[in-house]
């Protein structure tokens, strides 16, 4: 999906009604600008958390056995404001119908980006996860990620690699990546800071920028 024509009717967004925009660069390429304030009224978005999030459950689903490859690339802006204090998930692989924190999340705090994943029979405790460096050296420029996915709750077989600029990052195998007995997970690309507005933080408004998204199956 490469934004040319904007958010497609077709693609769900959870936001409020600024925090998503498309962009046109003088390239003429297109990106998503996903922003969120942390003094802004939420109540009327999931949860009530701050969000600017495009999900992509109406198009594809991940089906426990298959293979799959996801890439997207990102932009953070040179006035990012790191925050030590409160982190931010930018992807995820969102369960079905399942409450719980998110199947696979990537995130960002501090300096450090981190990568988790969970599911089987204890999706509340992470099964593999890492954190990588570092979020200033990568303001200002765009970012290519790709993530190969093998889901499976029982572990055996499963598989997450995430490169970050064609650097292998992260590799996990036969280890739990999906919730139990679940087909229905889902993408979701943008901006997700919860409990942003309890206790301190040292940012007051987040912005990152999303470019074109793939989604492919092999098997």
């Amino acid at each position: 999906m490469d934004w040319k024509e904007g958010i497609p009717n077709e693609v769900a967004v959870e936001s409020r009604g600024d925090g998503l925009e498309t962009l046109k660069g003088s390239d003429g390429k297109s990106a998503i600008k996903a922003s969120i304030l942390r003094g802004a009224n939420y109540s009327g978005v999931a949860n009530g958390s701050p969000r600017a999030e495009i999900q992509f459950a109406n198009q594809f689903r991940f089906k426990q056995g298959s293979s799959y490859t996801v890439r997207w690339s990102t932009y953070i802006p040179q006035e990012f404001e790191i925050d030590e204090k409160k982190f931010i998930i930018f992807t995820q692989v969102h369960q079905g119908d399942r409450s719980g924190p998110p199947t696979l999340a990537i995130t960002i705090l501090g300096e450090n980006y981190a990568i988790s994943q969970r599911g089987g029979d204890y999706p509340q405790q992470i099964s593999a996860g890492k954190k990588f460096c570092c979020v200033s050296d990568d303001r200002g420029k765009w970012v290519n990620w790709k993530m190969d996915y093998i889901p499976l709750d029982s572990g055996a077989g499963s598989l997450t690699k995430l490169w970050k600029d064609g650097t292998e990052i992260f590799t996990a195998t036969g280890k739990s990546n999906t919730y139990k007995g679940d087909n229905d997970a889902y993408m979701k690309f943008g901006l997700y800071k919860p409990n942003w507005t309890e206790g301190d933080s040292s940012s007051e408004k987040v912005i990152i920028y999303f470019g074109p998204i793939t989604i492919t199956k092999s098997k």
